[in-house]
């Protein structure tokens, strides 16, 4: 649920955004600039029953909301509130069910939250209840009944399920092992901006796999999946460039090593504590080649 100006009236489509009430966009970008005034307004419109105000809130406060602001619980008691008229807020109180934000996860619950948004029209769900059907979870293990239904919400060009139904090509679960197929699927989902998609394609263009290596075209993939939440693009970025520019550069010319720099940097901010010191010492290599480029001007 983004913050753009909603429509006038609800979209016909159930896969389109439901419209978002103007106060509750204004109230919601105070919250997120610090201004609790903004909370407050939210939570009042909630209250009188406006459910963009409860989709918005459980937005804000949930795993993708601002880390100031997140309280799943919370999040998931707005979402079940407004369940009963957006197919959003279906979707992810089922996500909620599903993940056990109160401690205990209940499959059996998720699936059926699932299937009646999927009933619906919900593109997501159907693949999320696929999903569950692949991994027998909350329902019978069908791996190929999983399969279908992810693939006719990619069918329908819901990004996640078209990703969800490359990763069973690529694995050759519920569906023939097909690194092509599995290919079409990320291309699509990848064209969507879905940045898990996006992150396996960089891959099998660096590998080879099925297509023609190439390596720069993988780490383009990469540096889009990174922009999209992929923080584990970090590490392949900042090697590949390093590589890159020890290659062959320009004397002094150090800019693509301060990119490989940047890189390395997140990458020893976000990786575990058991490979931080590696990552350090990585970064520290390449720190030290760039201070005797710079002698080189």
């Amino acid at each position: 649920m983004g913050l753009a100006d909603p429509a006038s009236s609800a979209s016909e489509d159930p896969n389109k955004p439901a419209p978002v009430g103007n106060d509750v966009i204004e109230s919601a970008r105070r919250w997120i600039k610090g201004d609790l005034g903004g909370r407050s307004e939210l939570e009042a419109l909630a209250t009188e029953g406006r459910s963009d105000a409860q989709e918005m809130l459980g937005e804000l406060m949930g795993s993708h909301g601002p880390p100031a602001l997140r309280d799943e619980l919370a999040a998931c008691g707005w979402f079940v509130k407004a369940a009963a008229s957006r197919l959003d807020s279906l979707h992810n109180s089922a996500l909620c069910a599903e993940k056990g934000v109160n401690g205990t996860p209940d499959l059996a619950r998720a699936a059926e939250l699932y299937r009646q948004a999927a009933d619906r029209g919900y593109h997501k769900s159907m693949c999320a209840l696929g999903n569950l059907y692949v991994a027998g979870r909350g329902v019978p293990k069908d791996e190929a009944k999983g399969a279908e239904l992810c693939r006719q919400a990619a069918e329908q060009g819901e990004p996640d399920a078209q990703t969800d139904l490359g990763n069973l090509y690529l694995r050759g679960i519920g569906v023939p092992h097909d690194v092509a197929q599995a290919r079409h699927w990320y291309e699509l989902a990848a064209a969507q901006g879905q940045p898990n998609a996006t992150f396996i394609l960089g891959q099998i263009y660096w590998n080879g796999d099925g297509v023609a290596r190439d390596q720069s075209k993988a780490a383009e993939l990469w540096k889009a999946a990174y922009r999209g939440g992929r923080v584990d693009a970090a590490p392949l970025l900042a090697t590949w460039l390093f590589a890159s520019w020890m290659s062959g550069h320009p004397r002094g010319d150090v800019t693509v090593l301060n990119e490989a720099i940047q890189y390395q940097e997140i990458t020893v901010r976000s990786v575990p504590e058991a490979n931080r010191a590696k990552a350090q010492t990585l970064l520290t290599v390449m720190q030290s080649a760039r201070a005797t480029a710079e002698k080189e001007k």
